[in-house]
């Protein structure tokens, strides 16, 4: 089971952006974040803390298309989808979108109404990719 929450995070320029939760629950938990941003933890005490990297993904892709991440461990969880397609960035008119920040990992990258397609892998930094 997941306890699914939204978050909006803010964030120093330069510094990995961190969000603490209090008195909640022990549980797994994916957030999901306004800027876009995806984060999975698992949650064994009263608090923790969630680091939420410093890297981003750049979505290209035609202008107005509605794009989402899932973490690619949770491609399969439908709540973990269901969530995602709740909260996807639009492409804007210059052709792209940027998910920022983002812990490193492995994203699958989906588009709304057409479900999962590409995985891409962001290992720190800015990454970009190209959808059609």
């Amino acid at each position: 089971m997941f306890t699914l929450t939204r978050f909006s995070v803010k964030s120093r320029p330069g510094e990995a952006a961190r969000i603490e939760l209090h008195q909640q629950l022990p549980n797994p938990f994916v957030l999901y974040t306004d800027g876009g941003s995806v984060a999975t933890f698992l949650l064994l005490e009263e608090q923790a803390t969630c680091d939420l990297g410093n890297s981003s993904l750049t979505v290209r892709a035609t202008p107005g298309r509605e794009v989402y991440l899932v973490p690619e461990e949770h491609r399969e969880n439908p709540v973990v989808l269901r969530v995602a397609n709740l909260f996807p960035r639009r492409v804007g008119e210059g052709g792209e979108t940027t998910f920022d920040p983002l812990p490193a990992g492995r994203y699958v990258i989906g588009v709304r109404g057409k479900g999962l397609g590409r995985t891409v892998a962001v290992n720190g930094g800015a990454t970009s990719v190209r959808i059609e």
